[in-house]
């Protein structure tokens, strides 16, 4: 088997938020959009993101809890700023992590973690 892609289906009740959420803050597209599904994009060929609406029967919305989507940018201070600048919930300002990362995190309206990390040059102790 090869597989060709992969992307992770998550089940929610908030599809609206969360589209609005994914395109506002984080620059994704709605490459497919209907009642029950969002099929979210960066780019034309970039990774994606899917949603599905959750009913009560077969497929009860996920806890977002203990889930991170990680993305990786050239500079975490300065996507903190546009992202506070938007009005994203963003909470503690970036720091430097032990593994060689500046980073911060926030979540999703689904309690999904969306964890912005910078890859530094040299390991750095945060300050204690």
């Amino acid at each position: 088997m090869k597989i060709q892609a992969i992307a992770p289906l998550f089940t929610t009740a908030r599809l609206q938020e969360t589209k609005a959420f994914y395109t506002d803050y984080l620059g994704f597209e709605a490459h497919v959009q209907m009642d029950c599904y969002l099929g979210l994009r960066l780019g034309e060929e970039g990774p994606s993101l899917d949603f599905l609406t959750a009913n009560d029967e077969d497929r009860p919305a996920a806890s977002g809890t203990g889930l991170f989507y990680c993305f990786a940018v050239e500079c975490a201070d300065t996507s903190y700023e546009e992202l506070k600048g938007k009005g994203a919930p963003v909470g503690d300002a970036p720091e430097n992590k032990p593994w060689g990362e500046r980073s911060f995190t926030f979540d999703d309206p689904n309690g999904i973690t969306i964890y912005i990390s910078q890859t530094l040059t040299e390991k750095v102790e945060s300050p204690a």
